[in-house]
């Protein structure tokens, strides 16, 4: 084997490992496009609560699609859009509580706080989630909520009491009392009148008398 045969099977080697390791990038760098579409999920917590106590719902892959073959459309993830206006249900025997709604995050997840019926029933209960105007996605068989019958619990009034409107100011009262300087003022012309009219009968009887 000559020496100048060695350099060209190095070549032909280099180039070989080379598309093997293109192709292996290009497998390993665009796999299949995959979901998890086994359908939305909710939990909550605690499962014993008072009427009018609060429980925490938590919900998972609340999304309006899957694309489990194949990547997803612009502006949309693997599963679609996240869900909005889901309801979150309580029924308990033929009635039915929509507690409130709530839209799934970036993740096609939420967390909410819900209270529960005061007219509510102690006993069993179930806790369901839904698309606004739709049957029940979740239909809960089990965990149920057990209600207690404790007496209902009440909210804290948010009104404010209003302070009680002063009094309204007399001004009977002070245009009846007399005024201090004005009596002061007064008082020596009645001195001065009484003493006229004194020295006056006395100049009448005198002159009475002389008569």
């Amino acid at each position: 084997m000559t020496s100048s045969a060695v350099p060209g099977k190095r070549r032909l080697l280099g180039v070989f490992a080379s598309l093997v390791g293109m192709m292996a990038a290009g497998l390993v760098s665009a796999p299949p496009a995959s979901a998890d579409c086994s359908g939305p999920s909710m939990s909550f917590s605690p499962q014993d609560v008072d009427r009018g106590g609060e429980v925490t719902v938590t919900g998972e892959a609340w999304g309006d699609n899957c694309y489990d073959t194949g990547p997803p459309p612009n502006g949309e993830g693997a599963l679609g859009r996240p869900t909005t206006d889901i309801e979150i249900i309580l029924t308990q025997d033929d009635t039915e509580w929509v507690l409130g709604t709530v839209d799934a995050d970036k993740q096609y997840g939420f967390e909410v706080q819900m209270v529960v019926p005061a007219d509510a029933s102690p006993g069993d209960a179930q806790l369901h989630a839904r698309k606004t105007g739709t049957a029940p996605n979740i239909p809960y068989v089990e965990p149920r909520l057990r209600i207690s019958d404790a007496p209902a619990i009440t909210p804290p009034s948010t009104t404010a009491p209003k302070p009680a409107p002063p009094p309204p100011e007399s001004t009977t009262v002070a245009q009846d009392q007399p005024n201090p300087e004005a009596s002061r003022t007064v008082a020596p012309w009645l001195i001065a009148v009484a003493a006229a009219l004194v020295v006056v009968a006395a100049v009448v009887v005198l002159q009475r008398k002389s008569v």
